[in-house]
């Protein structure tokens, strides 16, 4: 079993606090999002060119689509590039937003300065998570956080209410696009 392998490897504590599971559903995924298998990814270069010499990454197609400005902007690029939509709807939503962000390019650079500023909540969280729990117990103990940790965790709230000031800003945009009314449009 892959989990007895990783216990043994003693890697299991990184592997599993950072890893994202969605349960498979081929009948549901085949509807959504297209399959491709790590052949196909290859052949295709998407991620990566296989020329002697050569960086890996540059070449590739994602390495001419990413204009991103943020690690996890560049791993949900990837996502999205390694299995693409299938749904003509939210093929078209994605289609709306960008020309709705290409319309309004004084708010897109407004976004992309802000959110570079912002740190990766997604492995900052999965840090300050894998050491707040202790493995024996599964319970959290804030006396073992370090004073480190406590900072983090500190900073990212402070990063959390920055992030919110953004989408009450963008809240007053008037977006056309359905996509960015979800995204920016808060419920109060």
């Amino acid at each position: 079993c892959i989990i007895g392998y990783l216990e043994q490897a003693l890697i299991i504590d990184q592997v599993l606090q950072t890893a994202r599971y969605e349960l498979y559903d081929p009948e549901i995924f085949k509807q959504s999002r297209m399959i491709l298998d790590s052949q196909a990814l290859s052949t295709l270069e998407i991620t990566e060119v296989n020329y002697a010499g050569r960086n890996s990454f540059e070449g590739s197609l994602l390495s001419y689509i990413d204009k991103t400005s943020t690690r996890y902007g560049k791993r949900l690029l990837k996502n999205w590039v390694c299995g693409p939509l299938l749904d003509i709807e939210a093929i078209n939503q994605r289609l709306d937003a960008l020309e709705d962000l290409e319309l309004n390019w004084e708010m897109r650079e407004k976004i992309k300065f802000q959110l570079k500023k912002l740190p990766d909540f997604e492995k900052l969280c999965g840090k300050i998570y894998s050491s707040s729990i202790k493995k024996a117990e599964g319970i959290i103990l804030f006396e073992d956080f370090s004073i480190q940790r406590l900072q983090e965790f500190r900073s990212i709230l402070e990063n959390f209410e920055t992030a919110r000031n953004l989408l009450v800003e963008m809240n007053d945009v008037n977006w056309n696009s359905e996509l960015l009314k979800k995204i920016f449009i808060l419920d109060e």
